[in-house]
């Protein structure tokens, strides 16, 4: 077994880790194997094992993977912003949901489906799956908004981000062209009017973040 640093930057770890995803989505955690991964890899099954001790490892490198990918993307497109006007805010976002999630759509799948469900990957974290994954989003966005100026509320703040803002969008980026199908809306006009609707909310959130902010520095300084 090699060692563990600089793992994830391995070529032959990274084309096994692409292959284990789709073994993942089509089957499950529980009802994925080994072998299926290294068909999928075509490659030995020793070889799988000389880079993983397992299939839990395996699964959990593709979400520190899948992850440091999403937040150095994240990091590079955010490069240079230095206030949330609605022009910038709807650039990031669709270049965000469009370059760093839809080309991710199989992980989210995984994550939420394994999240759901009571399958062996859930009961070996001592968080759900979802959460694990978007934390770390959650927190870097907090972080961001302060650095940018804005006196946000902690707990207001995640749960606004949470619930109107990232569940919605690995909601629409998992399962919107099903959605769209079944609805009788050509998958790009559906993901059109996802993009817009969430542009117009957060946009809304921005809004209202800065009215409490001024509204906090008049009553200072009235005190």
């Amino acid at each position: 077994m090699p060692t563990r640093s600089n793992h994830l930057d391995n070529p032959t770890v990274r084309r096994l880790l692409e292959a284990a995803e789709q073994e993942f989505e089509q089957h499950g955690f529980a009802g994925a194997r080994v072998d299926g991964i290294a068909a999928r890899a075509r490659t030995a099954k020793s070889h799988v094992y000389y880079h993983f001790e397992g299939k839990q490892q395996i699964f959990d490198d593709l979400i520190s993977l899948r992850l440091r990918e999403i937040l150095a993307a994240k990091e590079a497109l955010a490069t240079g912003i230095e206030a949330l006007d609605h022009k910038t805010l709807s650039r990031f976002l669709r270049r965000a949901i469009d370059e760093l999630i839809v080309p991710r759509a199989a992980f989210i799948r995984i994550i939420l489906l394994e999240s759901l469900g009571a399958g062996e990957a859930k009961a070996r974290h001592s968080e759900p799956l979802l959460m694990k994954v978007l934390r770390p989003v959650l927190e870097d966005w907090l972080q961001r908004f302060k650095a940018l100026g804005y006196a946000v509320e902690r707990e207001a703040f995640l749960s606004d981000l949470f619930h109107f803002g990232l569940l919605p969008t690995v909601l629409h980026v998992a399962f919107g062209d099903r959605w769209a199908n079944a609805a009788g809306i050509a998958p790009a006009r559906a993901h059109e009017l996802f993009l817009s609707r969430l542009v117009q909310l957060q946009s809304l959130n921005v809004a209202h973040i800065k009215r409490t902010q001024r509204g906090r520095r008049r009553a200072d300084r009235s005190t």
